[in-house]
């Protein structure tokens, strides 16, 4: 099982991590190993050694990138927070309709009504319509 970067060399003592180093740097000798993720080196043509710095920057990277990734889950749940009560009211007006549809014997599709709808109230496209709408059956309880 491989470790992911960010705990690769923090979990080590420190005479692990050297004992870890000096076996990478071996190998990468023997195999004639040249780090792409160092691109200064690759351009050079030699073999880079490798330091506590190359895992500590790998570390810093992966750290930016989870908290970028929760950062964006964060935002879009703020988002859909914010416009809940739009699509509850699309979703009523959906009900609404669609039953008005039903009981006058159309067979216009779900779809298409709250296709309509969310481009009335919000200047939704189709996808965005039906996905809000659907939103807002399933947190208004009608769905």
């Amino acid at each position: 099982m491989t470790e992911k970067p960010l705990n690769l060399l923090r979990s080590l003592t420190p005479e692990s991590q050297e004992r870890f180093l000096k076996d990478l740097n071996r190998l990468g000798q023997k195999y004639n190993i040249i780090s792409s993720s160092f691109g200064h080196f690759v351009r050079s043509g030699g073999l880079h050694e490798f330091t506590a710095l190359d895992f500590e920057h790998a570390r810093i990277g992966a750290a930016a990138r989870e908290a970028a990734k929760a950062g964006g889950a964060a935002r879009v749940a703020h988002r859909k927070e914010y416009f809940r009560e739009r699509n509850i009211k699309m979703a009523r007006m959906f009900r609404k309709r669609r039953d008005a549809a039903r009981a006058a014997g159309s067979n216009i599709s779900d779809s298409d009504i709250k296709y309509q709808i969310g481009q009335a109230v919000a200047g939704l496209g189709r996808s965005a319509s039906i996905e809000a709408i659907d939103d807002g059956l399933t947190h208004s309880g009608l769905k």
